[in-house]
This record gives structure tokens, C-alpha cells and sequence, in this order.
């Protein structure tokens, strides 16, 4: 049951006051606001955005730009059963600003439920990415942008590592390729399937990193032959593939580890030796080398692109194991298909029959 309008009204406490313009917008608008839990609010930090409480059927202003949020805010709104509260739509942008500056602290509240965090951490995520490729680089990766991709993967790695946490956030993997959401996949992936060869946190960062990073260089490949339906020219091949080393250059002004760095340059290597840009082969692949190359294929595969519609887990996990046989690490594909299977992507055969 709705609370009273009037209880909603105390609960804006010290804080109450009138829309600028003099009348609060009603819910016919409520197309134009979001809610959010005041869970993301925290004490004694100051918003870039405004919030609202819903009262009746109008949006009245409870903080405004740069108050400073308080514990007695909170206090209030939990008092009167206030479990959400609202953002104009037109401030997005700011509020998505706002949950990245604060990522690892929300994906680590316990009281804020998983899947909230999962879907917190995949709206984030797509934000840093879409930044990173959408906008497009200078022709360095810079220092501020470094030091997002660090603290998104370090924030992430840490969230992938409670009990059904994958689970949670592989409701939100998209079959639809851009090739922002697809590094933010492959990562996922990639972490998943480390997690089950026992890698320490420390190096699961680096080798994120480099997950995250490997498609980087298409940043710089013209949209052109990124978004071509048809098979490519000779020329434009050459320039495809050309893209892990556009990716290493542009990561040579920030402290980037030399794991990161063997993703970017080597996640088309293939364990026959007819990947590229070297033609490396077995074991001179390293293995989170190969996880990723491997997580890279899989996410390819299942997700529709320009040259090709999207096949089924099971049947990308076939394509990897016999069209492609000798390319991938068959350990890796092992411990890949479990995790694809665990996320139901992949049925096992019991349950198919």
C-alpha cells in the first residue's frame, strides 16, 4: 500500500522545497524519472543531480544539486518506508557518473541485493566502454581513463568473486555485438574461467585489464569496415588486422601490465599457429592468453554482427571444437563450456532429453 502523501511530505524533512520553476511535475510525466534506491545515496557526499520524492501525482524536490546528503536524510526516508526515490531522466548522465565513482563500494553492500548489483555493475560497465570506443580516443590512452578501466575491473573482479554473482549478471549479456558490450563480455568470461584455474586476485586485474582492453585497437579501424555486411577486401583485412597493434600503441603512456599488454597483442594467436599478428603457437601462447582468446570466439559467435546472425552457445562451443579444431586450448574449452553451462547457456544433454 502507497503511503500518505502527507507522510512522504515529512520525510523530506529540513531538506523540502518547491520545484525551481514554482509547480512539481506530475505523473503524467513519470516517463522522464527514474527511480533509485536511496541505498545509493550516500552520507556526507554531495550529488551532482537532483532527487525526488513521488507525492500523489507529483515529483516534489527533496535534494538539489550539490546538497550535501546526510545521515538524517536517510534516516527519514527509511522512517517513513521510503524505499524509493526519483531522478529526472535528463540527469542520467550524472547519476551514472555518480554510481561509477562509487562502484566498489555499492557492489560490496550486502543489504542492496545481487541482482540490483548486477545490474548496477552492467549499466556502469557499458558506460565506461561506450565512453572509451563511442567518443573515441585521443591517440593515447590517457591517465583519467586508465585509472576507470582499473577501478571498474578491479571493482568487478571482486563482485565476480561471491557465490553467484555470474549468475546474476549474465542476465544482462547482450546477443546484439558492439564491440564495447562485447569487451565488457569477454571479460566477464575470461574472469570467470580464470577463477577456475585458481588465479590470484592481483593477476586476475591484469589479466582483466587486458580482456576488457583487447579490442581497443578497433578504435581506431575505420566504422566502415567495422559495421561491413559482406565479406572484407584484401586491403581492409590487412587493416583488421592491424588493430592489436593499434591497441598497444595506444596504451603506451599509462602503466599498463605486461599481462593486459599479452591480451591485446596476442588474442588472435592460435594454439595451430595460424592466428595472428605473430603466428605464436601452444604453450608460447600464455595460458590467460588463451582464455581470452577463447572467451573472445565464444562471445563472437553467440552475439548477431554485421557479417552474421548469432548461433546458440552449444553450437559456437561446436564450431570452436570442430570448424575450428587445433585453434583453442582444449582445457580452456573445457572449463569455458562449464561456465556457459552454469549461466544456461549451454543445456547439458540430460537436461535437453
Amino acid at each position: 500500500m502507497r503511503r500518505s502523501s502527507r507522510s512522504e511530505a515529512r520525510a523530506r524533512g529540513p531538506a523540502r522545497r518547491a520545484e525551481p520553476a514554482g509547480k512539481a511535475p506530475t505523473a503524467a510525466a513519470s516517463y522522464r524519472y527514474f527511480p533509485v534506491t536511496p541505498l545509493l545515496l550516500f552520507s556526507d557526499t554531495r550529488t551532482e543531480f537532483r532527487v525526488y520524492l513521488r507525492q500523489g501525482e507529483q515529483y516534489v524536490l527533496y535534494t538539489k544539486e550539490q546538497d550535501h546528503f546526510t545521515d538524517k536524510h536517510r534516516e527519514m526516508l527509511h522512517k517513513q518506508g521510503i524505499t524509493k526515490v526519483f531522478v529526472n531522466s535528463e540527469q542520467k548522465y550524472l547519476f551514472d557518473k555518480h554510481v561509477e565513482q562509487n562502484l566498489a563500494a555499492i557492489l560490496e553492500m550486502d543489504a542492496l541485493p545481487l541482482e540490483d548489483r548486477a545490474e548496477l555493475l552492467y549499466s556502469t560497465a557499458q558506460f565506461v566502454m561506450k565512453n572509451v570506443f563511442e567518443f573515441r580516443l585521443p591517440d593515447r590512452l590517457n591517465a583519467p581513463t586508465f585509472k576507470r578501466l582499473v577501478d571498474l575491473v578491479t571493482a568487478s573482479v571482486r563482485y565476480l568473486d561471491k557465490p553467484g554473482a555470474f549468475k546474476k549478471l549474465s542476465a544482462y549479456i547482450s546477443h546484439n555485438y558492439a564491440v564495447w558490450s562485447h569487451c565488457v563480455q569477454v571479460f566477464w568470461y575470461s574472469m570467470s574461467v580464470l577463477k577456475t584455474f585458481k588465479v590470484a586476485e592481483g593477476t586476475l586485474v591484469k589479466c582483466g585489464l587486458g580482456a576488457i582492453l583487447h579490442d581497443i585497437g578497433k578504435s581506431k579501424i575505420s566504422r566502415d569496415i567495422l559495421a561491413k555486411g559482406e565479406k572484407l577486401s584484401d586491403d581492409e583485412w590487412v587493416e583488421m588486422r592491424k588493430h592489436p597493434f593499434y591497441g598497444m600503441a595506444q596504451c603506451v603512456a599509462v602503466p599498463i601490465p605486461h599481462e593486459a599488454i599479452k591480451c591485446i597483442m596476442f588474442h588472435h594467436e592460435r594454439m595451430d599457429g595460424r592466428g595472428y599478428a605473430y603466428g605464436m603457437q601452444g604453450e608460447l601462447i600464455p595460458m590467460y592468453v588463451r582464455v581470452v582468446s577463447a572467451c573472445d570466439a565464444f562471445d563472437a559467435l553467440t552475439c548477431d554482427r554485421a557479417y552474421g546472425k548469432a548461433v546458440s552457445g552449444a553450437e559456437a562451443l561446436r564450431v570452436m571444437n570442430e570448424d575450428m579444431q587445433g585453434a583453442f586450448d582444449p582445457e580452456v574449452i573445457k572449463r569455458l563450456e562449464a561456465v556457459a553451462k552454469g549461466l544456461g547457456l549451454v543445456q547439458d544433454e540430460a537436461t535437453q532429453a
